[in-house]
C-alpha cells in the first residue's frame, strides 16, 4: 500500500480490496478496512448467502446484529 505524508502526518491511500470468504472473518476484515477509507468487495460462494447479505446489510448467520 503506498502512503503519503503531509506536513508529518501519515496520510494512507485508499485501496480496492476483495475479501474473498464472507464469514465471521471476512466479514469483520471487510468492515475494518471500509471504516478505514477503502473500497471493499466481499466475495463468497454461495449466492443465496450474498443475496442475505445484500437484502439485509448485516451478516446474519456470522455477525449477527452488526450492520453494514
Amino acid at each position: 500500500m503506498a502512503n503519503l505524508v503531509t506536513s508529518g502526518k501519515k496520510i494512507m491511500k485508499a485501496e480496492q480490496i476483495a475479501v474473498i470468504g464472507a464469514g465471521s472473518w471476512g466479514t469483520a476484515l471487510a468492515l475494518l478496512l471500509v471504516k478505514k477509507g477503502h473500497a471493499v468487495r466481499l466475495w463468497d460462494f454461495s449466492e443465496a448467502h450474498v443475496a442475505a447479505l445484500q437484502k439485509n446489510r448485516c451478516n446474519e448467520q456470522h455477525l449477527p446484529g452488526i450492520a453494514f
